[in-house]
């Protein structure tokens, strides 16, 4: 209800009482990766990134083997500059569910922004193997394989 709550008054421009209703939410809720992602991405929104890590941090902390805690913390670290943190993160997450196909694109993005274009293609043979439907991983994979000699995926 609070996470709920806490997004539309975000969407509707009440931001300072949105974020409260969605500490609240993670206060109630502290292993919800909704409500911790979506406190999140508010307060990276208003430019409070650090705030938006420590949220995923303490839910990451409360449900260490939710591999959607550590895949969203991932995200906030690498927004962050926390590029090493974030691949850990990402690491794990994938260890804790190998078919998290989310976190193996975004492991794969990350190594391909990060001159790592080999370990970029293995993710995203993955995401494709997972996802076969994904345009998103077939054009990563594109990229990976142009950065390192390699043939364009079909």
């Amino acid at each position: 209800m609070q996470t709920k709550l806490g997004s539309a008054l975000m969407q509707s421009g009440e931001r300072e009482e949105g974020v409260a209703h969605l500490q609240t939410a993670v206060q109630l809720d502290p292993a919800s990766t909704d409500a911790s992602y979506a406190l999140a991405t508010s307060l990276a929104t208003l430019n409070r990134l650090p705030e938006a890590i420590q949220a995923c941090e303490a839910t990451a902390a409360a449900d260490p083997n939710s591999a959607e805690a550590h895949n969203n913390l991932s995200l906030f670290l690498a927004m962050g500059g926390r590029v090493d943190e974030a691949l850990w993160h990402l690491r794990t997450a994938i260890r804790l569910r190998p078919d998290f196909a989310q976190a193996h694109d975004n492991l794969a993005g990350i190594l391909l922004l990060t001159g790592r274009p080999q370990e970029a293609a293995e993710q995203f043979q993955i995401v494709l193997r997972l996802q076969p439907e994904s345009d998103e991983a077939r054009q990563g994979l594109k990229q990976a394989r142009a950065a390192i000699g390699g043939p364009a995926p079909r």
